[in-house]
């Protein structure tokens, strides 16, 4: 059964990384395309977000599916619908300039939770790995 990562915090000038999947198979697509999406893990405090990259392992299929990693409140401050072509398994990074749009160009100043979602009401397949990477302020 899929879990909620805590938040991990490093060591002092060291890179941390939160890594997790989202899984419609086993976690299936009632639960991912909630209007709240779904709690993957938690941001510690502190932490400065140096990349966000998503392994999409197998296409989302379904009517129009939009893929979405973020915090409660802005579902696509982390990954936005238009980083990852659904259809498409690949590698896709967030932009520098998106994470720094989406409030993550400073540190965090409490822990917060990052949520993933699939809007796609009749999705049955989609494997994706999201990795988080963030240095401790």
């Amino acid at each position: 059964m899929p879990r909620t990562i805590p938040a991990r915090v490093p060591p002092s000038q060291t890179e941390g990384y939160i890594r997790f999947l989202v899984d419609v198979p086993s976690e299936g697509i009632a639960t991912l395309s909630t209007a709240l999406g779904k709690q993957k893990a938690t941001l510690p405090a502190g932490a400065l977000i140096d990349g966000v990259t998503v392994y999409l392992e197998t296409a989302i299929n379904g009517t129009t599916p939009q893929f979405q990693v973020g915090i409660p409140g802005t579902l696509t401050a982390l990954v936005a619908d238009a980083t990852v072509t659904e259809a498409t398994p690949g590698i896709y990074r967030t932009a520098d300039a998106a994470l720094a749009t989406g409030g993550f160009g400073v540190p965090t100043t409490a822990e917060l939770a990052v949520m993933a979602k699939i809007t796609a009401t009749d999705a049955t397949t989609g494997r994706a790995h999201v990795v988080i990477k963030y240095l401790m302020a």
